[in-house]
């Protein structure tokens, strides 16, 4: 952890519950930058004065908009509301705690790539629909499929 107090940075809330949900911890954030889906810039100001510097997190997310083939759901499209806490954390009810997230599915990409040619872009779409929605799908399902 030392290399974030560099910063002059907080560190003890990292990784600690508020209210319903764990926030991430550093070493969520070290894993995120080893496996390039992240990036930390150094925001500061330009303009010479004395303002307060601050630490970015920068992540590049692909977000899809899946919809289904059916012309009776060509209007509707899948939203993410939710996902199952990592620590797999119960509540007194014996509930499994979730993460409200509201959101077209999302894959994170890797930071060191600057832009996606058509490959590499169809390989992201590829991983987020299978690491996202693999476990839904009709075993004889390949998004293939789609691009007939």
């Amino acid at each position: 952890h030392g290399w974030l107090r560099t910063f002059d940075l907080n560190l003890e809330m990292w990784g600690a519950m508020k209210g319903h949900k764990r926030l991430r911890s550093v070493e969520d954030l070290f894993a995120e930058l080893e496996r390039e889906e992240a990036q930390l810039e150094l925001w500061g100001p330009h303009d010479g004065t004395r303002g307060v510097n601050l630490l970015v997190r920068v992540v590049h997310v692909l977000q899809l908009q899946v919809q289904s083939t059916e012309p009776a759901l060509a209007e509707k499209f899948l939203l993410n509301i939710w996902q199952q806490n990592k620590d797999c954390e119960v509540d007194s009810q014996g509930c499994r705690k979730v993460l409200v997230i509201d959101r077209m599915v999302g894959h994170k990409l890797c930071m060191q790539k600057k832009s996606l040619g058509e490959k590499a872009f169809k390989q992201a779409v590829h991983r987020a629909v299978d690491e996202q929605l693999s476990t839904v799908m009709d075993a004889f399902f390949t998004i293939d499929q789609l691009e007939r």
